[in-house]
């Protein structure tokens, strides 16, 4: 039990719905008589990052903590990385620009080696992703379940 934290992407690709259904039947996976939409990939998973979550709790779900799948554009993505940068250089900012979060079963408060490791894991997986152009038009969203 925890709390567990998604960054996932989806794209509209109903235009290359039979490309993406000729893959899907390559894997076994029976595509007749189903209309193809959109594509879905899982982009990060935190574990007890509560930093993390109560940014986006605070900056992409106006505070309702509510473990609901929220639409995150990509400029919040570039202003989280900003402040991961910032937090990773200098660790004294890391309470003023991403306080943890307090909450049941929520992890550790302390600014200890586990928040600096949640902070660059994010760096590492966001900071590429945003220079990749081929994502810009791609819908990002957040969910968590404790």
């Amino acid at each position: 039990m925890g709390l567990d934290m998604y960054l996932s992407a989806e794209k509209y690709i109903y235009e290359n719905a039979t490309e993406v259904k000729n893959v899907l039947a390559k894997i076994g996976f029976d595509t007749k008589d189903k209309e193809v939409k959109t594509i879905g990939v899982n982009i990060m998973q935190w574990r007890k990052a509560n930093q993390i979550h109560r940014w986006f709790v605070e900056n992409v779900q106006g505070y309702d903590d509510d473990c609901k799948r929220y639409y995150v554009n990509i400029e919040s993505l570039h202003t989280l990385v900003s402040l991961c940068k910032k937090v990773s250089i200098n660790h004294s900012l890391a309470e003023e620009l991403l306080p943890t979060q307090e909450g049941f079963f929520f992890g550790s408060y302390e600014y200890d080696d586990m928040y600096f490791f949640d902070i660059q894991e994010t760096l590492v997986t966001l900071a590429p992703l945003l220079q990749d152009k081929n994502w810009f038009n791609w819908d990002f969203y957040y969910q968590s379940s404790w």
